[in-house]
């Protein structure tokens, strides 16, 4: 090793690069040490007394850009992380250059997640997909064929009918019948008496005078607008149809009653739901399916599209042009009156006004014009 060459003056020791001299240099604070010793490396040392010769002063490494705001630790902005990456390059340091790369993949991330929460679209980015449209559901009301009855399959005959203790109330000389194909809808006055009739063709009352007729192997399938009354609300769906209509084909009964909910549009999670917490449109649906089931010859149907959706009304209108049997109607709903009564041969209009039924001469169409006629003059008089 060569010899130690010092220079002495004012006091102060000069050392040349690479030579060590103990004792002849300035002390140094353990802070101003490792200040000078991270200047030199991108790694830092701890405790160390001693200085490496030979090596090359290294660039400063950047300082980290930090705004506080709220605790929040935001990312450098543009200009100044550009400034950074420059600042690794001339450095040298692999690690230095990892660490700007990382932060600038979080600060990108963090960038795209805030445009994509305000609605911004990224120009370069591939285009966000339309919105697609949910697909409807399936809803596919039917009633099976009936078995052939001779007529007359039902008949009011000189019917006259009135509830205990209300003597505004009477109808009079009801006479009507219904037969396999026959389509009827009951029209007239709020309170006149149309659910009443259905009750008197349905059994559900007796007429204080007359005569009533049925078919001994009639099945009427009867639809009422106050239908919840003929719920159990403890049992679900399944359990409900089931004690009803025990008689199912298949492996399965449960799974052949769960078919035939499906097809009238209640949803398969709502089969085994107690039926006191299904909604008024879904507890139409278990009433149209228990309809189905016990095969009717006529349906006696008061308001049947109350609770149901656009989409279910037409599955019902369908349901009911297909239907072989007979049909009386009963409803404020005229789309679904159009539909029921639009063969004129075999559809019927009863109306119920003044304490007794009268047949209409004309079809629904003509019967609605006449209505409006009526209401105009009332409105001119």
């Amino acid at each position: 090793m060569g010899r130690k060459k010092t220079e002495e003056g004012g006091g102060n020791t000069k050392v040349k690069p690479g030579k060590d001299v103990s004792g002849k240099r300035e002390k140094l604070s353990v802070s101003e040490m490792l200040a000078s010793m991270d200047q030199k490396s991108d790694k830092p040392r701890k405790g160390s007394s001693s200085l490496s010769g030979g090596a090359k002063p290294q660039a400063k490494a950047p300082k980290k850009v930090v705004a506080y705001t709220d605790g929040i630790d935001l990312p450098p902005s543009d200009d100044e992380e550009e400034e950074i990456v420059k600042a690794a390059k001339r450095s040298g340091s692999r690690a230095q250059q990892e660490k700007v790369k990382d932060r600038a993949k979080f600060a990108a991330a963090k960038e795209a997640s805030k445009n994509k929460s305000k609605g911004k679209v990224d120009e370069d980015g591939p285009l966000p997909e339309a919105p697609r449209k949910w697909r409807d559901y399936s809803v596919e009301f039917h009633f099976p064929e009936p078995t052939e009855l001779t007529p007359p399959l039902l008949q009011l005959i000189e019917v006259s009918f009135s509830y205990p203790n209300r003597e505004d109330f009477r109808l009079s000389d009801v006479d009507v019948g219904i037969d396999m194909g026959t389509r009827v809808a009951i029209v007239g006055p709020n309170g006149a008496g149309k659910s009443t009739l259905l009750n008197l063709l349905a059994g559900d009352l007796v007429p204080t005078e007359g005569e009533v007729r049925r078919s001994q192997k009639l099945r009427i399938g009867r639809y009422s607008q106050h239908f919840v009354d003929l719920l159990t609300m403890e049992e679900t769906p399944v359990q409900y149809l089931l004690r009803l209509h025990p008689d199912q084909e298949g492996l399965s009964k449960q799974e052949a009653v769960r078919a035939k909910l499906g097809k009238f549009g209640l949803p398969s999670h709502n089969h085994l739901t107690p039926i006191a917490k299904l909604s008024g449109g879904q507890k139409s649906r278990v009433v149209f399916t228990s309809i189905s089931m016990s095969k009717p010859h006529i349906l006696l149907l008061d308001e049947p599209t109350n609770h149901l959706d656009m989409q279910s009304i037409d599955a019902l209108a369908d349901a009911l042009d297909e239907f072989t049997g007979g049909v009386v109607l009963v409803s404020h709903d005229s789309r679904l009156i159009s539909r029921v009564c639009e063969d004129e041969e075999k559809s019927e209009i009863w109306v119920v006004e003044n304490g007794t039924v009268e047949f209409f001469p004309g079809t629904f169409e003509e019967y609605k014009e006449e209505l409006q006629k009526q209401i105009k003059a009332e409105v001119d008089d």
